[in-house]
């Protein structure tokens, strides 16, 4: 019984750590998942699709993805550099993977915020907004196929 309970402190520890070190990273991905999973249950009652029960959980499953991919950007925060002073070199520059990730995800889910809101109502906000959404993802898009090429 007193390994389960050290266990369960050890566990708390570092969650207790992770959150506090990530915590700016995961509300802002948590309340622009949130946004863009309120208005697209608000979209898809107004242009009368209707909630389908298989696009929401596939929705669901896509959020859950979304957590993973940021779980793993803090993952590679961690790993390099301990990889790398195992192989004799310090790294004086600490790795953001996690805030790289974390802002796409966000900034992607803004892009589709803003279409939820434009199919509910048009005139919300001005077109300028969502064009340049639009095309800041386009661009972060195209930007990571031209270093494919």
């Amino acid at each position: 019984m007193a390994t389960l309970k050290y266990l369960a402190i050890a566990i708390g520890g570092l969650v207790g750590a992770y959150f506090n070190i990530y915590s700016s990273i995961i509300v802002v991905v948590f309340v622009s998942i949130m946004f863009d999973i309120v208005t697209g249950v608000i979209a898809s009652i107004i242009t009368a699709e209707g909630i389908n029960s298989k696009r929401a959980f596939k929705g669901v499953l896509k959020k859950c993805v979304l957590f993973l991919a940021l779980a793993f950007g803090t993952f590679l925060d961690y790993m390099i550099p301990f990889a790398s002073s195992q192989l004799g070199f310090e790294m004086s520059a600490k790795l953001l993977f996690s805030s790289a990730i974390g802002f796409y995800i966000a900034f992607t889910e803004c892009v589709s915020v803003c279409e939820n809101i434009f199919k509910c109502y048009p005139g919300a906000f001005p077109k300028w907004l969502t064009k340049i959404l639009t095309d800041g993802k386009k661009y972060l898009d195209d930007l990571g196929d031209e270093n494919n090429d």
